[in-house]
């Protein structure tokens, strides 16, 4: 098996990597530069909805109905579906993360505030990640608003979810159980055995790029792993990557 740093190193493009296990970062390279976040930053507006709704600014059982002019393209289920669909703040959430659901997505964004959802990521000490513009938004996207984050921001929000600074441990409990229920797994978990292994996932994906972050439970270790790629030429080579690294962090953790 490869090392990381052969990974690395053979990766024909932009990587940046962190990986914390037990409160120490034992893999760090370039965690600070910023990437297009492409899907990672559903995971702070999720996060923002779990403390509007401890706030008492949103409730997660009410119904939202989907209106055919907010769907957009790409992933997820939303578009597919008939007009005037109505789901719960909470199951548009878990779509949202599960599916990566985008029509979900900018729901989220416009129910919940930009301004509120990077205060959020400043407040948690994500100071790099920030939300610019809806999913799918081509003028926007034209006129340079972006969805930022980089790989250390990204293990800021993760720790989060077992810190309890901002969020209540029911809220986190909750989130975790989400991103635990991701139904894609090809990357970070793709090698691992996710029977042995409790594993809480995000990617994200666009033309070149290719990211995955998971906090991975095993006996009384915990990780906490970020990975973002792009420049690819061909997405796939970004995958295989990611699932070498998350086979390296497989075995560092069943040896240890």
């Amino acid at each position: 098996m490869q090392s990381v740093e052969e990974i690395i190193n053979s990766t024909q493009a932009r990587i940046s990597i962190a990986v914390e296990i037990d409160e120490q970062r034992i893999i760090e390279k370039d965690s600070d530069r910023e990437y297009l976040s492409a899907s990672l930053i559903k995971i702070p507006i999720m996060m923002e909805a779990y403390r509007q709704s401890e706030l008492g600014t949103i409730c997660l059982t009410d119904l939202i109905e989907i209106k055919d002019f907010q769907k957009v393209g790409g992933s997820g289920v939303l578009h597919s579906l008939t007009g005037g669909t109505q789901l719960s703040i909470k199951d548009l959430i878990t779509l949202m993360i599960i599916v990566s659901d985008n029509t979900a997505t900018n729901i989220m964004i416009e129910l919940l505030g930009k301004d509120n959802i990077n205060q959020f990521c400043r407040d948690i000490g994500a100071h790099h990640t920030k939300v610019e513009r809806k999913l799918m938004d081509e003028q926007a996207k034209a006129k340079g608003y972006e969805n930022i984050t980089t790989a250390s921001d990204m293990i800021c929000l993760l720790k989060e979810l077992d810190q309890n600074e901002i969020l209540s441990k029911n809220s986190t409990l909750d989130i975790l159980k989400c991103l635990s229920a991701q139904q894609f797994r090809h990357k970070l978990p793709g090698l691992m055995d996710q029977d042995l292994m409790k594993i809480a996932n995000k990617t994200g994906e666009m033309e070149g790029i290719e990211h995955d972050v998971a906090i991975i439970h095993y006996g009384g270790k915990k990780a906490y792993i970020a990975v973002l790629i792009d420049q690819l030429e061909q997405n796939f080579l970004g995958q295989v990557s990611i699932t070498k690294i998350g086979e390296s962090v497989y075995e560092y953790l069943l040896n240890q």
